[in-house]
């Protein structure tokens, strides 16, 4: 039995295994095996046996009667999870087993069916006279009962395997199809974003040449009201030029046809152009603004136009979310063939559940500060790509209440690397 189990492969080949065939070899005495059915409450009869679909109908019945719970040796081994010899069985179904009502039957030898989950049921032997050996035949029945556990064990794990190998089946199958939803709805959006920012330039320009023209003086002199009209109107327009260029820059990265135009220039001297154009900003909110630039910066191979924007945008961040009087500080040093740049404030902090989104497309902390000076989320999206397209890296770090520090590095260019400008 031990061997013909090891190599079953199913449920229904290890019970005609530990019924059908076992009883073919014992001659007189019968092997039972009885499972619980948790829906019934009860010890069933399962296996292959010489008995009709009524008599096993029968069978069942009778175990699930109080009567058989009380009087039989297979429900009580069962139920107290320890093997049982009874050498003495009467002529009562219920003390027999519900198996075989026949006086042929005097001995009855149980051992319960356990798995690490608990009792799954009882393996019994009924004999025609009891056995000389009592022990060494419930030794057989336990160790009968174990290779019955374990197989029934392995044919639940291969069922729950396969069931959840269907399910992780099914599960790709959604995502795919999730994932295929997604990357329409990123291209239709990038199509758009590229559309309605081409779109918008036209209009634009027609709003800032106007502006301009009234402001020389093209449509005649204008009194103090209409002038401050006019200039609202062409700081308004350069506000919307700004966002319909961070439109074109975010659509051409997510799309991959973003492209650099890298060229040898000295990064020392546009931190200097760039955080000396923004003091006047920080001026106006009665801000230290300084800049620390190492001695030994080199050359490196970047665009000029994209990295002025990156640095535009942490610095002006910087500025706009720290308060009257607080300070800002940019430092530039040179490690390990990597060109940092840090923009340190004393500003109010981001929250650190805001961490893992701050680089995402069109996610702003929302806070007085952010409400008040506009902005759509696009700026530190766009510079990352702008970084990592140069192969480098931006990161932060903060402290709510605290202020913030936001880095990156680029590399420097080996000797012979770099192109002329």
């Amino acid at each position: 039995m031990s061997h013909e189990l090891s190599i079953a492969t199913s449920l229904h080949e290890v019970l005609d295994v530990a019924t059908r065939r076992v009883n073919e070899t014992l001659g007189e005495a019968r092997l039972t095996l009885w499972l619980w059915d948790p829906r019934l409450e009860a010890l069933q009869l399962k296996g292959t046996y010489a008995l009709s679909e009524a008599e096993v109908a029968a069978n069942n019945a009778i175990a699930q009667t109080d009567r058989f719970r009380q009087g039989s040796p297979v429900f009580r081994s069962f139920d107290r999870v320890e093997p049982l010899a009874v050498t003495a069985l009467g002529a009562s179904a219920h003390a027999v087993g519900a198996f075989c009502v026949s006086s042929a039957f005097k001995a009855c030898y149980v051992a319960p069916v356990v798995s690490l989950r608990g009792a799954l049921g009882a393996l019994a032997l009924f004999s025609p006279q009891a056995y000389e050996d009592e022990a060494f035949v419930l030794r057989c029945l336990q160790a009968m009962s174990a290779q019955l556990s374990s197989s029934m064990t392995q044919d639940r794990l291969r069922s729950e395997l396969t069931e959840k190998a269907t399910q992780l089946r099914l599960t790709n199958s959604q995502l795919e199809h999730v994932i295929d939803e997604l990357r329409e709805v990123d291209r239709v959006k990038t199509g758009f974003l590229n559309a309605v920012s081409h779109e918008l330039r036209t209009p634009l320009a027609t709003i800032q040449g106007y502006a301009e023209l009234l402001e020389d003086g093209a449509a005649g002199e204008m009194n103090p009201e209409q002038s401050s009209f006019v200039a609202r109107i062409s700081g308004a327009s350069l506000q919307l030029k700004s966002l319909v260029d961070d439109l074109l820059d975010l659509a051409c990265l997510n799309a991959g046809k973003f492209r650099l135009e890298p060229r040898a220039f000295h990064y020392a001297d546009l931190m200097r152009d760039v955080v000396g154009q923004l003091k006047v900003i920080s001026d106006r909110k009665r801000q230290t603004l300084t800049l620390a630039v190492e001695s030994e910066i080199p050359m490196l191979e970047i665009d000029p136009l994209r990295l002025t924007q990156v640095v535009n945008n942490l610095v002006s961040n910087a500025i706009k979310y720290t308060p009257e009087q607080g300070s800002v500080h940019v430092r530039v040093s040179l490690a390990e063939r990597m060109v940092r740049t840090e923009v340190r404030d004393t500003g109010i902090g981001i929250p650190e559940g805001h961490r893992g989104m701050l680089f995402s497309n069109f996610h702003r902390v929302d806070n007085r500060l952010s409400r008040e000076d506009g902005g759509v989320g696009l700026g530190l999206a766009i510079s990352k790509g702008f970084v990592e397209a140069h192969g480098g890296r931006i990161d932060f770090s903060s402290a709510p209440g605290e202020g913030s520090t936001f880095w990156f590095e680029l590399p420097v260019p080996r000797e012979g690397d770099l192109a002329e400008g």
